[in-house]
């Protein structure tokens, strides 16, 4: 068994380590929400909520991937699935790790756009 923490600086170390381990395991769950996405399909008729005005990348600070992946879930667990999946086919891939970075900064602004 571990030992009870005696101290305020005990407790406060045993809440980093806990905080450490939500944060990994919503990343976890994150990236198993993300992978539901692998397989595409067309686009239902009428259906152009994932197909919104284009965004400029001038001046767009870098984007990573896992910014994107976060968006996107939280997108599919609001309801928008068939919206996210019309999105990564738009920018030539059938999952999220297909679409080139080059591309990552215009598929998170649209991906934001999604159910607004």
């Amino acid at each position: 068994m571990s030992k009870e923490p005696t101290t305020l600086l005990d407790v406060i170390h045993v809440i980093r380590q806990l905080a450490d381990k939500l944060e990994a395991m919503a990343e976890t769950m994150t990236e198993r929400e993300v992978q539901t996405f692998e397989q595409v399909y067309p686009p239902e008729e009428g259906n152009t909520e994932a197909v919104q005005k284009p965004v400029s990348v001038k001046d767009t600070p870098t984007v990573s991937i896992s910014e994107i992946r976060a968006v996107l879930a939280e997108k599919s667990r609001s309801g928008f699935t068939d919206s996210v999946k019309a999105l990564l086919q738009k920018h030539g891939a059938s999952k999220l790790s297909g679409v080139s970075p080059e591309e990552y900064a215009v598929l998170l602004e649209e991906a934001k756009q999604i159910g607004t």
